[in-house]
């Protein structure tokens, strides 16, 4: 397997996004934070949280990947809260793909998980943000429509996250995926800027994972017309 990391600031003042990658024996392990931006401790509790969980991975014996993560991000919630008052909070998205080609997954928050295969490209999280919410609501015609334009204008908080000292819902699953598939874990700043199913042809170019990444942050880069978020995203290939 091989796998690659890229950031980039964006046109934010401080970069809040945090991505580490530990390769085992047995897999490799992928980590993406994003703090909170506008709150006061965004970039130090996603670095705390990527720390951490670093750490402790690195020193487990995990069989049961979901598990392991259920029981470290609660612990962790609980840690940063105390420690930081709930003044701030970080999305957490973080996948384990083993030798035999299962990927496992748990995340907060409206970071991203894809999968990049022979059909396209499958998001495989879902946004933990007011949005979806207010989406459940509209189909389930709880609200009007007018009601959806007006709230939508909160639309992006997110429902749950790492540090809120209480983790309301989280994101779990597991596929068996192909040896030609590749895995990509991403801040919102990237699919925010740019449709990440545009990306499966730059993916399947043949130029190797590191050039499919520096095109793909390359079309970030680009845009000039308006603000961008910090971006951060990890890019695994099974198959290498």
């Amino acid at each position: 397997m091989e796998y690659t990391i890229h950031s980039f600031k964006g046109t934010r003042t401080e970069q809040q996004d945090r991505a580490a990658v530990i390769v085992k024996e047995n897999g490799i392990f992928a980590v993406v934070c994003d703090g909170m931006g506008g709150c006061e401790n965004g970039g130090t509790i996603s670095r705390v949280a990527v720390e951490e969980l670093c750490f402790r991975f690195e020193h487990s014996v995990c069989s049961d990947f979901i598990g392991f993560m259920s029981k470290e991000a609660a612990d962790l919630d609980k840690k940063i809260g105390r420690i930081y008052r709930r003044r701030g909070g970080t999305t957490l998205l973080a996948a384990f793909v083993d030798n035999s080609g299962k990927l496992s997954w748990f995340s907060l928050g409206d970071s991203r998980l894809y999968l990049y295969g022979k059909d396209g490209a499958e998001q495989l999280t879902e946004d933990h943000n007011y949005f979806a919410k207010l989406n459940k609501m509209l189909a389930e015609g709880r609200i009007t429509e007018e009601t959806y334009r007006r709230e939508a204008q909160r639309g992006h908080a997110l429902t749950s996250f790492l540090g809120v000292n209480g983790l309301s819902l989280c994101c779990t699953g597991e596929r068996q995926i192909e040896r030609t598939d590749v895995v990509l874990l991403t801040s919102d700043g990237l699919y925010k800027a740019v449709r990440p199913e545009s990306f499966g042809e730059i993916i399947r170019s043949g130029g190797g994972l590191e050039s499919a990444a520096d095109d793909m942050l390359g079309s970030v880069c680009k845009i000039k017309d308006r603000a961008i978020d910090n971006t951060t995203f990890i890019l695994i290939g099974i198959g290498v």
